[in-house]
């Protein structure tokens, strides 16, 4: 997994990896295991950019 850089500071994902059917993604907090986030994230970032 690659570190994600972050450039502007407020990021929350820590890390990702990019394969050729999926992209993982390490959150820096737990904040999307308790509920919080996830689906915002993947509404602004991924929405429809994905095949069904």
């Amino acid at each position: 997994m690659k570190i994600y850089q972050n450039v502007n500071g407020n990021s929350g994902i820590a890390g990702y990896e990019i394969g050729d059917t999926y992209i993982e993604v390490e959150f820096a907090d737990t904040e999307a295991a308790q509920g919080h986030g996830l689906n915002s994230f993947i509404n602004r970032r991924v929405k429809y950019l994905y095949e069904n």
